[in-house]
């Protein structure tokens, strides 16, 4: 379709096209196709500039896309359709063609700073920071990637996002637990760019066959219900982040304790974030101390590996852990696959956030799960956890189960409000 700018930018388009569209007609004829589909190339790209120097920036779109079907993998045609739908504040498009130069040059920093900007127009500035960082870190005076920085570091007054997660938990083996079903809805707010908010609740309801729990308590097995709530409060900046969590666990059964928890959350973000989470749970039997480091450091501009690390301290015991992350991502979702393996007691972490107040060890785990952009703020995601515990029952028998989680959840991201 041409743009209706004047008669006269109608007319030029439309000639331009008929132009292309008889050289198109010739490529069926296999004496003449490559050297016909180079004519038609450079045809339509001299035209489309000459389009964009009058202002007619629809006109140059229209005129490159029967080129894009002749040459789908030409890093320069996949650049410039990219930059001509920036300008037409089509972002999507623009993000779509951005990402094929990327792919297609392995890491181009003009195709790095075209995703950067793309995705910032999109309100999606955590994910465009990371290729304007990719960018600095080569280049420390690239000017677009520093204006790029100072774009995501303003953004409007409010920015909410919203979350709704299910997961059903089964447990082989286990004397008091079969299967469980968990709620959870969260909403997080960010105030001028500055304070940050974040509160959530899950609800879980647990079953078990007592016939089949050995040593299980009648009043142990039935209808146990899980609630945790947790609110978190903080404040960041481009570098620097710290967040004072809240948060309580409270069951209708005495296998599950009651446990309040206070953590503290501080974060650097230095070739990726540093994170170090700190906690301490409270019972009525005991105190659990908990110290989490951990580092997402991109290796590139679409994988990404955490390394972490936990040591917690209750009573005479000093149970560690550690664990390794792997993301992949492209603009339209991620891939991830983790491991934990060591020994917890009784863990809360934040980064989830959890708290397990089962008298289970936890040994170890493996996890992966996938997220999928459906519309510019919307995002579904699924991930998939098996862990092995082990635990004594009332008879002293020692009990090692396998617990595996299916979670599902959709989110509604970086809503921005006000200026």
């Amino acid at each position: 379709m041409c743009p209706r700018n004047s008669a006269l930018q109608k007319f030029r388009c439309t000639n331009c096209a008929l132009i292309i569209a008889s050289e198109l007609l010739w490529l069926g004829t296999p004496a003449f196709a490559d050297a016909q589909s180079d004519r038609v190339y450079d045809l339509a790209f001299a035209a489309s500039i000459s389009e964009e120097k009058r202002g007619n920036v629809s006109g140059a779109i229209q005129l490159l896309l029967p080129v894009k079907k002749l040459y789908p993998q030409d890093f320069e045609l996949m650049l410039r359709l990219g930059w001509l739908y920036f300008q037409n504040e089509q972002y999507n498009n623009a993000l779509e063609n951005y990402q094929q130069a990327f792919s297609m040059s392995n890491g181009d920093d003009q195709a790095a700073l075209g995703l950067g900007w793309s995705l910032s127009r999109l309100n999606r500035c955590p994910e465009a920071l990371v290729f304007f960082d990719d960018v600095l870190r080569k280049n420390p005076d690239q000017v677009s990637a520093k204006e790029g920085q100072s774009f995501c570091d303003e953004p409007g007054w409010l920015i909410l996002s919203l979350g709704l997660s299910s997961t059903y938990q089964y447990h082989s083996a286990h004397p008091y637990l079969d299967w469980g079903l968990g709620v959870s809805p969260r909403i997080s707010a960010i105030l001028d760019s500055v304070f940050l908010l974040d509160i959530s609740y899950r609800r879980t309801e647990f079953q078990a066959d007592q016939s089949s729990r050995a040593g299980a308590s009648p009043n142990r097995t039935h209808g146990i219900s899980v609630d945790e709530a947790f609110l978190s409060m903080g404040l960041q900046s481009s570098k620097l982040g710290a967040l004072l969590t809240y948060a309580f666990a409270a069951s209708n059964s005495d296998y599950l304790a009651r446990a309040h928890a206070l953590g503290l959350r501080g974060s650097v973000r230095y070739w990726g974030e540093f994170v170090l989470e700190n906690s301490a749970t409270f019972y009525s039997d005991l105190t659990v101390w908990r110290f989490a480091p951990s580092w997402a450091m991109p290796l590139t501009s679409w994988l990404s590996i955490q390394p972490y690390g936990a040591l917690q301290v209750l009573n005479s015991e000093l149970p560690v852990e550690a664990g390794l992350t792997s993301t992949v991502w492209n603009t339209l979702g991620s891939l991830w696959l983790g491991c934990r393996l060591g020994k917890a007691k009784r863990p809360t972490r934040l980064s989830e956030p959890s708290i397990y107040n089962t008298f289970d060890t936890f040994r170890q785990s493996v996890y992966s799960g996938a997220s999928l952009r459906i519309a510019q703020h919307w995002q579904l995601w699924v991930n998939y956890q098996i862990e092995r515990r082990q635990l004594l029952d009332e008879l002293s028998q020692t009990h090692h189960s396998l617990a595996h989680y299916f979670s599902l959840g959709i989110s509604l991201n970086n809503i921005e409000l006000g200026e």
